[in-house]
């Protein structure tokens, strides 16, 4: 090795040893310990909110009427479902004040429901993007639920449902008689 080297290599060492060492010195067979502290924090969502475009339902066909939007990221999860308050029909009703009855032998008008969904359902979740007129006459129809009650869920839903009743063309001819027809769907959003 060359002088100019070694010179080097000295400055080097004094520099390594100069160095103060981080931490205490132990004495012989002692120890010592240190913690790190780890924090992870996501803050909890679960909102549901339903809008109402129009009640009219003036033909047959497909007929837009608003939209249900959930938002959810609890692993326990969560269930949406309606209940039909004529049992899944356009109840008709007695248009002619006092009169007892249907004076125009009006009759009720099934119908179904149709979701379109936009955005991300949770892993774990399932949903019924069509909903009979035989399933709200049974009470509660469900919209959204879990796939395997005991089951966990492994990611966030946010998703949109555009909302559309749906009254089959065999009816159009029914939909222009004279009447009224009513019925009330009551959507109803659950954190488990």
């Amino acid at each position: 090795m060359g002088e100019k080297m070694l010179k080097n290599l000295s400055i080097v060492l004094i520099a390594l040893l100069a160095t103060p060492v981080l931490g205490a010195a132990l004495d012989p067979n002692a120890s010592s310990n240190g913690t790190f502290e780890l924090n992870h924090k996501v803050d909890r969502a679960s909102s549901f909110k339903l809008h109402q475009d129009d009640s009219n339902i003036a033909t047959s066909g497909t007929i837009p009427i608003g939209y249900v939007k959930i938002k959810n990221n609890t692993r326990d999860g969560f269930r949406v479902f309606l209940v039909s308050e004529s049992s899944g029909v356009l109840k008709a009703q007695d248009t002619v004040a006092g009169t007892p009855g249907l004076e125009d032998g009006e009759v009720d008008i099934e119908y179904s429901l149709a979701f379109t969904p936009k955005g991300s359902l949770g892993s774990g979740m399932q949903h019924n993007l069509d909903i009979s007129s035989e399933a709200l006459a049974n009470g509660e129809a469900n919209l959204v639920e879990k796939a395997n009650p005991a089951g966990s869920i492994e990611s966030l839903t946010d998703i949109i449902y555009d909302v559309s009743v749906v009254i089959s063309d065999d009816k159009e001819t029914q939909m222009q008689m004279a009447g009224t027809y009513t019925d009330t769907i009551t959507v109803t959003y659950q954190d488990l």
